[in-house]
């Protein structure tokens, strides 16, 4: 199932919310033109300070929740923008129809991090229909990198 009906819940729904890059103060995620997605700006769409980008594919039906940070980093702060955002993308799923195999990552992609930072993401985690752990990659990194790290 293709999830064109996501992508156009987002037009229908949301001023302005699909971007062209996953890119915020220097740090950025790329997004190869081969892969069937669309970016959406989580931001735009909490209205609590949402997570940078939500990265969904089409093909797959992934949905990749990145903040990206290129200075100071605050572990509970990143988890909050992104629990916000996978809390609005969990009462967009009530309405529209989905398939099974929905898969949410949650991912800090950074410039620069500290070891005491890195610790406390470990026991972080962002539910969405279940608990997840947030995932930390390194800027400049791409989707289909930061895809393989969950593998």
């Amino acid at each position: 199932m293709k999830t064109r009906v996501l992508e156009d819940y987002f037009l229908n729904h949301y001023d302005d919310v699909i971007q062209k890059k996953c890119c915020k103060n220097n740090c950025k995620v790329n997004c190869s033109n081969k892969l069937d997605h669309f970016i959406v700006n989580g931001e735009k769409i909490s209205n609590t300070g949402g997570c940078d980008c939500v990265i969904i594919t089409n093909t797959t039906y992934n949905v990749t929740l990145i903040e990206l940070k290129s200075n100071r980093i605050h572990a509970t702060q990143v988890q909050k923008q992104l629990q916000s955002t996978a809390d609005v993308l969990n009462d967009i799923s009530t309405k529209i129809p989905k398939p099974a195999h929905t898969k949410p990552v949650f991912f800090l992609v950074y410039r620069n991090i500290s070891k005491h930072e890195i610790r406390l993401f470990r026991d972080l985690k962002v539910n969405f229909l279940e608990k997840h752990p947030i995932r930390l990659a390194r800027c400049g990194q791409t989707l289909a990198e930061l895809h393989d790290l969950i593998k």
